[in-house]
């Protein structure tokens, strides 16, 4: 049966159609080529990325040297620059249609780990927290600038999901303004607690509870679940079951749960999908957001099995071969986590 859904969080139209496509095991999977001799994100390779900006390492090391954990840079080739650049952008473009204005903003890169990994499903426990809390200090520095209203963490894995280097990563962009998905979903969190006086996020977490139809797995404080209208093919969310709207507060407790719960979930869907391309985003509240009621800082994976199509671009309304159920029983990891 063909079906079209509409996302509560989101406001997305998917179609799920699920005679679209064969069983999972007909996805091909990506042949990956062993380290290259000139990768710039390994340890002795320092001089290849710009000066640190931040770095987990050994006491006894030095800055751009060997012995780090986890490194932070500028990027390289940055689609955003931290002082607005007069060489090409020109003045604020003032016109009843066209309007546009030079920003600065950051664009940095994390360097996850000095070995020569490419998947989040590679990491120890241990050390995949160490990288989630380097995410939450630089998020706790850039607030406290005053100067940006809005940032994001994402990690591209695979040339379909627009990684460059294999070597794991990920990154953040931080900018002056709040972009238009995080506004738009700000206001549907906003009307739905205006019209029924309860957090949209909770209601979701706790009726896919539940229901457990579309449950990955869970912990303590964290859920995992495969959402009612996923956007592509085993589309999972990681999501707070409490309100934590400011993902830069967030405990060690918690960064060690989050490590846990990304660890087994990439590692499923590796597993179960033959290590397809994927993006992952961090979505947060934007940063001058007061205490907020109706807002959970959320991951979203996204696997890149399919491409855009016609339809997808000329509707803005995807189509999913696989609907939510089949993909989280399929993901689903041994029953729900204890820990």
């Amino acid at each position: 049966m063909t079906e079209l859904r509409h996302d509560p969080i989101t406001g997305a139209s998917v179609i799920i159609a699920e005679n679209r496509a064969g069983r999972p095991q007909e996805f091909e999977p990506v042949q990956y080529a062993q380290k290259t001799a000139d990768c710039p994100f390994c340890e002795g390779a320092e001089a290849e990325t710009p000066a640190e900006i931040f770095a987990r390492r050994a006491v006894d090391s030095r800055p751009d040297a060997a012995g780090w954990q986890v490194r932070v840079v500028p990027n390289k080739y940055p689609a955003l620059l931290r002082e607005i650049d007069g060489t090409g952008g020109g003045d604020a473009v003032v016109d009843s249609l066209f309007q546009g204005q030079p920003i600065a903003g950051v664009h940095e890169v994390i360097i996850e780990t000095p070995e020569h990994l490419e998947r989040t499903s590679e990491f120890t426990v241990a050390a995949l927290s160490e990288v989630i809390r380097v995410c939450r200090d630089r998020l706790t520095a850039l607030r406290a600038t005053g100067q940006l209203q809005y940032a994001t963490v994402f990690k591209n894995v695979g040339p379909k999901a627009g990684a460059t280097i294999r070597h794991t990563h990920s990154q953040l962009m931080a900018v002056p303004f709040v972009p238009s998905q995080p506004r738009t979903i700000m206001k549907r969190m906003e009307q739905h607690w205006e019209s029924s006086d309860e957090c949209l996020f909770c209601a979701v977490t706790q009726r896919e509870l539940q229901q457990n139809l579309r449950i990955v797995a869970q912990t303590k404080s964290l859920v995992a679940f495969c959402p009612f209208a996923p956007r592509v093919a085993y589309e999972t969310w990681i999501v707070p079951q409490s309100h934590d709207c400011k993902f830069d507060e967030i405990s060690d407790e918690q960064v060690e749960e989050a490590a846990v719960l990304l660890k087994r979930v990439m590692s499923r869907i590796d597993d179960t999908l033959n290590k397809p391309d994927y993006n992952y985003i961090l979505n947060l509240a934007p940063f001058d957001s007061a205490e907020l009621q109706n807002y959970h800082w959320h991951v979203v994976i996204l696997p890149r099995l399919t491409t855009l199509a016609g339809f997808e671009w000329g509707s803005g309304c995807t189509i999913n071969p696989v609907a939510p159920e089949t993909a989280a029983r399929q993901l689903r990891v041994g029953g729900l986590l204890s820990q």
